[in-house]
Parts: structure tokens; C-alpha cells; sequence
């Protein structure tokens, strides 16, 4: 009993308050050290022996630091050898605790998937890349032929997180996968790559796990889900802008129309491309990129008519080219900007195969040498963003939704732009 009350006595004045600050100073020295480059990645730290006197403190108390320290994947202790600066000197993304997160793709991954799907690959390779998982090996479970969703697996690395890549069965054309089969499998968070289809996100978030949208724009989701995007706003404007310095005055906009998805997972292929057959829907991104357009032309005093807004399919896109130059002069399109740089490409090839003269922009994350000028979508850093939402939402998950937009560049030289 007495013990018992020396010991609440302690506490009551304050006398263990000193241990608790000492462990915290020496935490933030040695943090400090390694943020600083003081200790730079996988340098070693002084001896043990060394440190107490370096800080004033004791022993005990440094050794508790570094314990700290290694969980938070800061240090590397060897033993035998002594006490590391991590390669990457990053802290896991929630210090304790294991974290497995989806990521989740609207047509099949597997081994071939930065061949196969170049565009989602990137996106995919900068939310890796952000939890130091890049040059990780992943296992593919499932082989060409087998049934459910496509799958790849990445083991947790030094930020504590294990990562699952989902994509849709490999005979199923509705451009989602399997959600009932996602569910058997517990997830921290979702993060859904160019998935479009409303009702299907709808389902998803309706779980309650923390799910970040990624590449898809819509007002739908506002407050329900995170949502990173490319913002066109300003490389648009710009592209508008450069277009009338030039001296163009019939500004058109293209944007691309899409194939519809299946109805149900049992369709084959050849039912879906009669059903998909003359069944488009406009691109989101390019309701987006129109609305910048306007916006621009209206900036700059030109007319946006709606006889200048087209939606192409790329299957179309030769047709679309053709009666565009055919136009009389006063009607035919001097510039366009358009929703890619194929688009752009196509239009002004084919207008100076004709004889005609045509000014363009569209964007692209590809290199590009051609005529057009490039709006730059950087993916990497989209998947990075959509990474970086996701940590926030594991740490703190009753915040407001965010939506953010990273912006495109336009890469004109910009000796036009300045003369307006």
C-alpha cells in the first residue's frame, strides 16, 4: 500500500515529467540530425556511448530514442555493428500499424501492365513510388485464362504498407473489377485509377473505407470521396492564348468520345463490340478541358459557338478530319485545341495535306516532337498526389473530402503569349 502511494505521489508533483521531455528532446536531435542531411542516408551514428554525452543525458534514455526511431523506420540497428541511417529516410505511414491498400484498375493487370496499360502503369508507378515500393518484385497470382479479378501483389517495404492491385477479370469488358470480390478481402483504403462508372464508385464508397478517386472529375462525388485530377485550367488558357497571338480567330475545341462498357460481366467480346457499336460517351476529362476553353476564349473577347465544339471518337477521327478541311474559308477552323495530341496531329497533318493552315494543342504525357504544341499531363506526379491524400485520410479520417487538381503545363515557348 505504501508503495502504491509513493509511487501515485510521484506522479501527482511531476517528478517523472523530466524522463518524458529528455526522451523527446533526443528524439527530435537525432530526427533533426537526419532531416537537416547532418546524418545523411546510411551514414552511421555516433556510438551509443558517445551520444549520452553529446546530449547531456543518459544512456537509457538514448537507447529509447533509437528504439523510437528504428520503429518509426528512421534508423537501421545492426547488431554488432551499431545504429544506420535509413536509405530512405522516410517514417511508415502510421507508425504500429500494417496497412494494405487497393489500388484499382478499370481494365485487367498483370505482368505485361506498363506494355499493356502505359497511361495507369505511370499513375500506378508515382502512388509506389510515394510509399518507396518502386523497385519492390511483385507476385501475379493469376494467370492468363483464370476466373475473378486480375491481381498483383506488392509486400509492405520500409513504410509499412502492403499494396494490392486490382484490375477487372480478363474477359470482363465492363471496365471495373469484381466489387463483390474485393470485399472478401479487408482493405485500409482504395484508390480507384480511371474507374468512370458512377454507380459501381457509388457501391464502393458506400463502404466506408477510405477511397481516393483518382483521374476522374466528377461533381458527383463532392464530399463523398477524395479526388485527384489533372486541372486544365491554366495550360488551356494558355494554349488559347498563344493560338490568338498567332492571329487565329476560329478557335474550334475537340474533345474524344469513348466506347460505352458492358452491361454485364457474361458478355463475350464479340457481344460487346456489337453492343459497344456507334455507342459513345464523352470523355470526363474533356467536359473538363471544355470548360477551360470557354472560359479562355471568353477572357480573351473571341466567340466559343457551338458549331466550334466537336466530340470525336478516334475511330472517326479520319472522317472528322476530312470535312473539317473541306469547310469553305470564313467557316474552316484557323486553330484548334483539343482534348489529346493525337487529336491535334491528326487535324493539322491532314489540314496541310489539303493545302490548309491550321495552328493546334491537345495533351499528352508522351514524348512529342510533332507540329502541335503540348499540354504536359506529368502521371507520376498524379499518382504521388493520390498517395499522399491517402496517408492524410488514414491519419485523420474524419476531415472534409479534398479535390484536388494537378495542374497541366503548356509547353509553347510562350513569344506569342507575351505580345498580347
Amino acid at each position: 500500500m505504501g508503495q502504491k502511494k509513493a509511487a501515485t505521489g510521484k506522479k501527482a508533483t511531476g517528478e517523472g515529467a523530466p524522463r518524458i521531455t529528455k526522451l523527446a528532446r533526443v528524439s527530435e536531435y537525432i530526427r533533426g540530425k537526419i532531416i537537416s542531411g547532418e546524418y545523411p542516408p546510411g551514414s552511421k551514428l555516433p556510438p551509443v556511448t558517445e551520444l549520452p554525452r553529446m546530449m547531456n543525458v543518459g544512456q537509457q534514455t538514448v537507447v529509447r530514442a533509437l528504439n523510437e526511431l528504428a520503429r518509426e523506420g528512421l534508423l537501421v540497428q545492426r547488431r554488432g555493428s551499431g545504429t544506420y541511417v535509413a536509405e530512405r529516410a522516410r517514417p511508415p505511414l502510421m507508425p504500429g500499424r500494417a496497412l494494405r491498400v487497393a489500388i484499382l484498375w478499370p481494365r485487367s493487370v498483370g505482368p505485361r501492365q506498363s506494355s499493356d496499360e502505359p497511361y495507369l502503369a505511370e499513375i500506378a508507378a508515382g502512388i509506389l513510388s510515394a510509399w518507396d515500393m518502386e523497385g519492390t518484385q511483385p507476385r501475379w497470382p493469376k494467370k492468363a485464362g483464370d476466373g475473378g479479378n486480375t491481381l498483383g501483389i506488392w509486400p509492405a517495404g520500409s513504410r509499412g504498407v502492403a499494396v494490392d492491385m486490382i484490375g477487372e477479370p480478363w474477359t470482363s469488358y465492363q471496365r471495373h473489377p469484381d466489387l463483390g470480390e474485393i470485399l472478401r478481402t479487408r482493405y485500409d483504403g482504395f484508390i480507384a485509377l480511371n474507374i468512370i462508372e458512377q454507380e459501381w464508385l457509388d457501391g464502393l464508397i458506400a463502404t466506408g473505407v477510405p477511397t481516393v478517386l483518382v483521374d476522374f472529375p466528377s461533381v458527383h462525388f463532392l464530399l463523398k470521396a477524395d479526388e485527384v485530377y489533372f486541372d486544365p485550367i491554366a495550360a488551356y488558357r494558355a494554349a488559347v492564348r498563344e493560338l490568338a497571338a498567332r492571329g487565329c480567330r476560329r478557335i474550334h475545341f475537340v474533345g474524344e468520345l469513348i466506347d460505352m462498357p458492358a452491361p454485364t460481366p457474361e458478355m463475350t467480346l464479340e457481344e460487346w463490340r456489337k453492343y459497344k457499336a456507334g455507342r459513345y460517351r464523352p470523355e470526363p476529362d474533356s467536359l473538363l478541358r471544355l470548360s477551360a476553353y470557354r472560359d479562355a476564349m471568353y477572357q480573351l473577347g473571341l466567340p466559343a459557338r457551338e458549331d466550334w465544339v466537336h466530340f470525336v471518337h478516334a475511330r472517326e477521327m479520319e472522317g472528322f478530319v476530312g470535312r473539317m478541311a473541306a469547310l469553305p474559308d470564313g467557316e474552316r477552323p484557323d486553330g484548334v485545341i483539343c482534348h489529346g495530341i493525337n487529336q491535334a496531329h491528326a487535324l493539322m497533318t491532314g489540314f496541310s495535306a489539303a493545302g490548309r493552315a491550321l495552328l493546334g494543342a491537345g495533351a499528352t504525357w508522351l514524348p512529342y516532337d510533332g507540329p502541335a504544341w503540348a499540354i504536359r499531363a506529368d502521371c507520376r506526379a498524379l499518382g504521388t498526389v493520390a498517395a499522399e491524400i491517402m496517408e492524410w485520410r488514414l491519419r485523420r479520417p474524419d476531415r472534409r473530402r479534398l479535390r484536388v487538381g494537378v495542374p497541366l503545363t503548356f509547353e509553347g515557348d510562350g513569344s506569342a503569349v507575351r505580345r498580347i
